[in-house]
């Protein structure tokens, strides 16, 4: 795994008899790709990363504030990159929160992301490397995917499907109709040929899995952006074991034949 991840090393800072001390520590894990598709997986950092001294966010006033992790997430994200590598030879982009969503959760506005201003380097860091991938992607593929990747306990055996009610996919839609988010080749599609239930069925979004500030700043209603799917992984696919592994392997094959279908014709644009 260490082979195709290189770590983003930012300052964290530690209260040491009464003074700050910087310890460089790796909590964003992060990868350049060789195909337009992104993976983001903002949510899966442990508490045994909790940065000494920064107390845990109390999220007053603030709408569906969680600070429990997305489990397994980060390692779903992690053996999906692995599976793309070695079963058709392609690399993802990929951004990987290591850090606790106790004290910073990057999938916000900044306002409603921390409370304590040591946390911003984390927050920045996440999104400045995430930014330069969309940005990277865009120019270099034309047509980019990102896939942020999250988990749910609503419905243990059900993947919600978000997408800001289409309009982080305004892109693919203009160029591939809504077949291309519910459709038998889409990301959502697959899964469900696989034998998944993923929710909505068709139609863009349930109301309470619509995506969040990652898809609202990334997707292709912005110009440069990606079009931008939120996949909410229930519990009984992010078990440690053989069914995280399932579940990573079928979504390598998701997103490949997503891509033979949507993007691969606007790949040839490399420069």
């Amino acid at each position: 795994m260490s082979r195709i991840l290189s770590f983003l090393f930012i300052y964290s800072l530690l209260i040491f008899q009464g003074k700050y001390v910087f310890s460089e520590t790796p909590l964003i894990q992060e990868q350049a790709g060789t195909f337009p598709v992104i993976l983001s997986a903002p949510h899966g950092g442990r508490d045994k990363n909790l940065i000494k001294g920064i107390p845990a966010r109390e999220g007053k006033g603030v709408k569906l504030f969680r600070v429990k992790p997305d489990k397994n997430t980060d390692i779903l994200a992690r053996k999906t990159a692995d599976i793309l590598k070695k079963r058709y030879g392609l690399s993802p982009y990929m951004v990987i929160a290591g850090f606790p969503r106790k004290q910073v959760d990057v999938n916000r506005e900044r306002a409603n992301a921390y409370e304590d201003e040591r946390m911003k380097p984390y927050y920045d860091g996440y999104h400045g490397k995430l930014s330069g991938y969309v940005s990277r992607c865009a120019e270099k593929f034309g047509s980019c995917l990102l896939v942020d990747i999250h988990g749910q306990g609503k419905k243990n055996s059900v993947i919600y499907r978000g997408t800001r009610k289409g309009k982080s996919v305004t892109g693919l839609v203009k160029r591939s109709g809504t077949s291309s988010v519910w459709g038998p080749k889409s990301v959502a599609g697959v899964f469900e040929k696989k034998g998944y239930t993923v929710l909505p069925g068709s139609g863009f979004d349930e109301k309470n899995y619509q995506g969040g500030y990652i898809l609202d700043q990334y997707g292709t209603h912005r110009p440069g952006g990606a079009d931008s799917i939120q996949l909410e992984f229930g519990g009984d696919f992010r078990k440690a074991g053989s069914a995280l592994d399932k579940t990573a392997s079928d979504l390598a094959d998701a997103i490949y034949i997503f891509y033979n279908e949507y993007l691969k014709s606007k790949a040839g644009k490399v420069r």
